[in-house]
C-alpha cells in the first residue's frame, strides 16, 4: 500500500514536470506535483503558457476600451475595422459624412 502511494506521488510529480515543461512552467510543475499530487497536476494543465503575454486576453477586448478618434469619418473606419460596424454600414454612413462635410 505503501509502494503504492510513494509511486503515485513520484509519478504526479513527473506529470507535474512534464506538463509543466510544455507551457515552460517546470519548476512550477515540479512543486505542485510534488506538494499537492494529482490536483497539482490538473492545476498545472489548467494554467496558460508562460510565453503567452499577461495582456493577450487584455488585448483581444481593449477594442471597447480604446477611445475613438475625435474626426467621424477616422471614427467610422475604426469601427469598421475592428467588426463594430459591417462593411456596407460603413461605406453608407462615410457616403452620408462627406455630403453633410461638403461646403454648399
Amino acid at each position: 500500500m505503501a509502494g503504492a502511494i510513494v509511486l503515485a506521488w513520484i509519478g504526479s510529480t513527473v506529470a507535474g514536470w512534464w506538463i509543466g515543461r510544455t507551457k515552460g512552467r517546470e519548476q512550477l510543475g515540479v512543486l505542485l506535483g510534488l506538494i499537492l499530487g494529482l490536483l497539482g497536476v490538473v492545476v498545472i494543465a489548467l494554467l496558460p503558457d508562460a510565453s503567452v503575454p499577461e495582456r493577450a486576453s487584455a488585448r483581444a477586448t481593449s477594442r471597447y476600451w480604446d477611445p475613438l478618434p475625435d474626426e467621424p469619418l477616422d471614427r467610422l473606419k475604426v469601427q469598421w475595422e475592428t467588426g463594430r460596424i459591417t462593411e456596407m454600414e460603413y461605406l453608407r454612413r462615410a457616403e452620408q459624412l462627406r455630403r453633410e462635410q461638403k461646403p454648399s
